[in-house]
């Protein structure tokens, strides 16, 4: 039974942290810090309202929106609810659609309706980590039936009024015969450019990221095409469009801890779908400052890329699956993927330290052994990356088949206070 009115279903994730950080917890537990790039402080008035503000510009097209809360900190989750629930009741009445709030204490309100599907729902149901969020939000956009769910982040926000229009006439059509399921849009700068800043430290020229992403850029966005459309290897989630039956088959991965939109990218290759770049879909990024040090930005990237290199390793020959080879993801994230890794990280995280040893910094030098230590670690693990990602899928599947089954009207009264 189709719950929501409208088609076309905006997500967006909010990401808060306490007003005086306590400081970067190094080590991981069930009740540390959750570590996010750009959250808002509760003391400032964040970019969720600008965001939210800028849906007023979309023309042509009817939307609802679906507001997902995260706090850093289980200590803020009420106090961040609270804040966030005050922003978007200031906004409810601009937008068109219907404005749906999802936050931590949503989630006991919900368990009616999460009993009544699989029991591994609620692992998927959370709001806690990059992944968690993005499950949740697609979760939530299958209950309420969504035919399109468009993503966007909070510390963005839309200048052009058929933004939503290229994404409703582009998703679900073919290109040379292959269905695009997946959209991948770009950001802009402030001033209009798409080029990512790279730094200039020593450290980095072993870590490319930045360059390797600009080069993919450029050969997606500079490159001349028949239409709009470019087949891409990456994906970010503050600027992508996914179809029901792309998110209704295929799940954020909870093991990686950040990089979830192009790992979701991989993994959707896998299973035999397709995602493209539109040339001309695109998105001003305006984050607040980054501030988790270079140490942990490298610790999460070392455990995704190991594990997205061992899935790709990994592969088996499967039925209605499609085997992805790494020069297919190039230039980023395959610069990340090869056989060089480990010595690349090894060399990059040792340049870090010596220059934080070099400005007295002694405990981050730390870190980065610790950084040497946790890749190794998860270098070694036995687990097998492709028969995770094959569970995973299948319980995925399970639950949204069950979602498909249902009839959840009660969702939007909780959603909607």
């Amino acid at each position: 039974m189709k719950q929501s009115e409208c088609e076309n279903l905006i997500v967006i994730p909010t990401y808060w942290a306490p007003s005086s950080p306590a400081g970067i917890k190094p080590d991981y537990g069930e009740n540390e810090e959750v570590i996010y790039d750009h959250p808002t402080n509760l003391n400032s008035e964040g970019t969720l309202t600008r965001c939210l503000a800028s849906l007023e510009r979309i023309k042509g097209y009817c939307f609802d929106v679906l507001i997902v809360g995260s706090a850093s900190t289980p200590e803020i989750q009420k106090e961040m609810a609270h804040c966030v629930r005050k922003l978007v009741c200031g906004m409810r009445d601009r937008l068109p659609g219907k404005v749906y709030l999802f936050t931590d204490d949503r989630i006991e309100l919900c368990r009616d309706i999460l009993r009544k599907l699989p029991a591994q729902a609620t692992q998927f149901m959370e709001v806690k980590g990059y992944s968690n969020v993005r499950n949740t939000m697609v979760i939530l956009g299958s209950l309420l039936d969504a035919e399109r769910i468009i993503m966007i982040d909070d510390d963005e926000y839309i200048t052009d009024p058929d933004y939503l229009g290229k994404i409703v006439r582009t998703l679900g059509t073919r290109v040379n015969g292959n269905v695009v399921d997946g959209l991948a849009g770009y950001y802009m700068n402030l001033d209009f450019t798409w080029q990512v800043p790279e730094s200039g430290k020593l450290w980095s020229a072993f870590w490319p990221k930045s360059t390797t992403i600009n080069a993919t850029y450029q050969k997606l966005l500079e490159q001349e095409i028949a239409g709009d459309l470019i087949e891409t290897p990456m994906v970010f989630g503050g600027c992508m469009a996914i179809t029901k039956n792309l998110y209704r088959t295929i799940p954020f991965d909870r093991r990686v801890p950040r990089g979830e939109d192009i790992d979701y990218l991989i993994n959707a290759r896998m299973f035999g779908y397709n995602f493209y770049m539109h040339q001309k879909l695109s998105i001003v990024h305006d984050p607040p400052p980054k501030t988790n040090s270079d140490w942990l930005r490298l610790r999460q990237d070392i455990v995704r890329f190991i594990y997205e290199k061992r899935k790709l390793v990994e592969q088996e020959p499967r039925p209605n699956m499609v085997r992805v080879n790494i020069d297919q993801l190039g230039p980023y994230p395959a610069a990340f993927l090869g056989d060089d890794l480990m010595d690349r990280f090894v060399r990059t995280t040792t340049f870090l330290a010596i220059d934080y040893l070099a400005d007295g910094a002694h405990e981050d030098a730390k870190e980065c052994l610790k950084n040497v230590s946790l890749a190794m670690e998860t270098e070694k693990s036995p687990r097998n990356g492709f028969q995770d990602l094959l569970h995973l899928q299948k319980l995925w599947g399970e639950i949204h088949k069950a979602i498909a089954d249902s009839e959840n009207r009660q969702i939007q009264e909780l959603m909607l206070e």
